[in-house]
């Protein structure tokens, strides 16, 4: 969303700016715009890698009570979430098998 808002005032503002800025400064602007972006987005997306239960994506009647039963349970274990819980780089241990088994060429 942030980037298309971006995008859109760029090409209002681009007009009077583009007789003043060289190419390769919009390309500067692009690159700084889009760092900008991505260290906002360290400290604004949260982790989202967290251990469900199997029946959560199960979508059938019988589960949905056994479903409801283990959120509630899951529910009053874990504490609530905060900023700086949500800003964990990963929760439990790395998977580091997985990120290996994504690159491996089949």
């Amino acid at each position: 969303m942030v980037q298309i808002i971006g995008s859109v005032v760029l090409v209002l503002c681009a007009s009077p700016i583009a007789a003043r800025l060289s190419p390769e400064w919009w390309y500067r602007l692009a690159a700084i715009l889009a760092g900008i972006q991505f260290v906002v987005s360290i400290f604004l997306l949260p982790e989202t890698k967290f251990s469900r239960p199997q029946t959560s994506s199960v979508q059938s009647p019988e589960l949905e009570a056994v479903h409801h039963a283990e959120v509630r349970e899951a529910a009053s274990k874990f504490p609530p979430r905060t900023w700086l819980s949500d800003m964990r780089l990963w929760v439990g241990r790395p998977e580091w098998n997985k990120g290996i088994s994504l690159l491996q060429v089949k």
